[in-house]
């Protein structure tokens, strides 16, 4: 049975091709024997070998691939992974009868949107990124990106009170979410500024300054690349946050490619134009739920959000998802819950969990391993509503139990409460703790550094 249950007519739908962080390892496992993920993971994989790159393939489908804090070393292989884990869902989701209306890309999301709205050809849209990081590895100055918890106005004033002409506005996601692309000192700066303002600022694992003037070098050798790259007029319209507008002719997809490096993404604007123009629902065509998070803070009450991978979903899952979308009554918007990733258990929740409290540590330090990790079960399962049984040794917290970033992040913080452990380096985030071994393991390492330093 397709998935689209309503008729086209009465759900107008956007899919969202993210960037940045939208990777899951192992991610397509419960899908890749259907065949247009199949298909799509050949060919990326074809052409990933041909520039000497890692197996797609294997980092999509083993659930024992690395982290992406641990991928960072190897660029490339992140980027096609997560180009081809939304070229391969956009796939899916057609063929098994959903048609989307509209088409919007964040930052290296709009390769992809542009490839699955037939603008570009699957092989080239990867070998673009490919022959990317070639340019970026031989002409990128040092630099990075910070997301700043501030409009866009105050962001931009913030900007022309440094006068760094290295710093620029890299994206405006969301009201009340920036990111600024700047050279090292430009973003250590702009920290210090924010911190005296008591704004939150976060520093991405980004390798380069991208979206920002650093990279114009990058920009110039690449345009011989782009240049070379057959584009068409696609089958499904694309909307771009770069330009601000849709993609109208092949010389406007050329120039999105072109330019993505040095342009700044206008995210926010991109969700407001095609609300305008009748969408009212959103799907996040990638691992995660970034993109319909950010979406979230802008829209009605009246918009559905739909995030088919927040965890390793097999065919049933993803038809499950739609059909409940189709049946039940769009949920009323929660703004408590803006930017956070709507939960997505992948076991029915206890009612009532059977917990012990957390033994308190001899000597003040931390129990043995054994006793730490199921002392951790028994906290996450009372916070989260699993049964213990669900919270084995090797489940993976993100990528089996759909465990959010930002919900990682508020359980992170209870256990450090719980053992009064101090607050690790603003650099160390949950999502690098795949498992409850990894965390405790991690905990004890803050135990024993905390124990040498008294």
């Amino acid at each position: 049975m397709p998935l689209e249950k309503v008729p086209q007519t009465m759900v107008k739908t956007a899919f969202l091709f993210p960037g940045q962080g939208s990777f899951v390892p192992g991610i397509l496992r419960d899908l890749a024997d259907e065949g247009p993920v199949s298909e799509t993971l050949r060919r990326a994989d074809a052409v990933a070998s041909g520039y000497g790159h890692g197996n797609i393939r294997s980092v999509l489908t083993d659930s024992r691939s690395p982290q992406q804090r641990a991928m960072t070393d190897a660029p490339s292989t992140l980027w096609l992974a997560i180009f081809t884990t939304s070229t391969a869902l956009h796939a899916f989701l057609r063929a098994e009868g959903l048609r989307p209306d509209v088409l919007i890309g964040h930052s290296q999301g709009e390769i992809a949107a542009l490839t699955a709205g037939g603008w570009l050809a699957l092989e080239d849209g990867l070998r673009l990124l490919c022959e990317r990081e070639a340019h970026l590895r031989a002409h990128s100055p040092r630099g990075g990106l910070l997301a700043v918890e501030l409009g866009v106005r105050r962001t931009e004033g913030l900007i022309g009170m440094m006068g760094d002409a290295t710093a620029a506005m890299a994206a405006d996601n969301a009201p009340g979410q920036t990111v600024i692309s700047g050279s090292e000192d430009s973003l250590a700066t702009a920290q210090k500024v924010l911190a005296a303002m008591e704004v939150t600022s976060t520093r991405l694992r980004a390798p380069y300054p991208f979206h920002g003037p650093l990279l114009a070098g990058v920009t110039e050798s690449f345009r011989e690349v782009v240049d070379g790259v057959e584009f068409h007029l696609g089958h499904t319209p694309v909307f771009s946050p770069i330009l601000g507008r849709p993609i109208a002719s092949v010389d406007d997809a050329r120039a999105v490619v072109r330019n993505h490096l040095v342009q700044p993404v206008w995210f926010r604007k991109a969700v407001f134009e095609v609300l305008a123009d009748g969408v009212d629902r959103f799907v996040e065509c990638g691992a995660k739920s970034i993109l319909v998070d950010l979406a979230r803070r802008t829209t009605p009450n009246s918009v559905d959000f739909l995030a088919p991978l927040t965890r390793r979903a097999a065919k049933a899952d993803v038809h499950a998802l739609f059909d409940a979308s189709a049946d039940a009554p769009v949920a009323p918007h929660d703004e408590s819950a803006a930017g956070s990733v709507p939960e997505t258990p992948a076991v029915p929740a206890a009612a009532e969990p059977e917990t012990t409290p957390v033994a308190l540590k001899a000597n003040g330090r931390l129990p043995e391993a054994d006793v730490l990790i199921d002392e951790l079960r028994q906290i996450f399962a009372e916070q989260l509503g699993y049964p213990l049984d669900v919270l084995t040794d090797d489940v993976d917290l993100e990528a089996d139990l759909g465990i959010s970033s930002v919900k990682q992040i508020e359980l992170f913080t209870i256990v450090l409460d719980r053992y009064n452990l101090a607050t690790p380096p603003s650099d160390i985030r949950p999502g690098l703790f795949a498992t409850l071994p990894d965390l405790a393991t991690f905990l004890r390492r803050l135990d024993d550094d905390a124990a040498k330093a008294a």
